[in-house]
């Protein structure tokens, strides 16, 4: 299918987007109070993450490029392009190191289920807020925020082993698993 896109600030999206794969994540930094917030007390320079989820077996639906992202209303799939022609900051790509290519499929499979769980598994505000000053468990049973919720996918597919405490944005691409990342967005 192709894609015809008439943003020019998706340039750089474009430039990466067919290597993008189930497993990477894109991290964000949002030009607003709250993205703001977040990257002062974490000291980071991003302040929200996703993990990718690429379809390419199902009929009709072919060569698109989603993320997965724990936001105000629970898990959501979102599709990258719409997703980055409303948004406003920088956009960071993650690509998982070549000896992680093993998992993608499992990883494909942990945030499908996960996302038809939309309706029981809600943001997870109070955690998140609790993040920002301490480091709080990885439970994504009930409640959830952007980074737990991708911590979670790794754990589950076997890429990353159990944590003691939830990640933030930002701290990532201190586990080894991840090529250095790449900025594929900024407006």
């Amino acid at each position: 299918m192709d894609v015809i896109w008439n943003d020019s600030h998706l340039i750089q999206y474009l430039m990466y987007r067919d290597e993008m794969e189930n497993g990477d994540l894109l991290e964000f930094a949002t030009d607003s109070i709250v993205g703001k917030t977040i990257r002062f007390f974490t000291g980071k320079d991003v302040n929200h993450t996703s993990i990718l989820w690429c379809v390419d077996q199902f009929k009709n639906v072919r060569d698109r490029k989603f993320i997965m992202e724990a936001l105000t209303h629970g898990i959501e799939l979102n599709l990258i392009s719409q997703r980055l022609t409303k948004y406003k900051g920088c956009v960071y790509w993650y690509s998982l190191k070549d000896e992680y290519n093993k998992y993608r499929d499992e990883v494909a499979s942990i945030c499908l289920l996960a996302e038809g769980r939309t309706n029981e598994i809600k943001y997870d505000y109070l955690s998140l807020f609790r993040n920002m000053f301490g480091k709080v468990s990885v439970d994504v049973e009930k409640y959830s925020f952007c980074s737990e919720f991708v911590q979670w996918v790794l754990q589950e597919s076997g890429i990353l082993e159990k944590q003691p405490h939830a990640l933030r944005p930002g701290e990532f691409d201190n586990l080894g698993i991840y090529k250095k990342r790449i900025l594929v967005y900024s407006f």
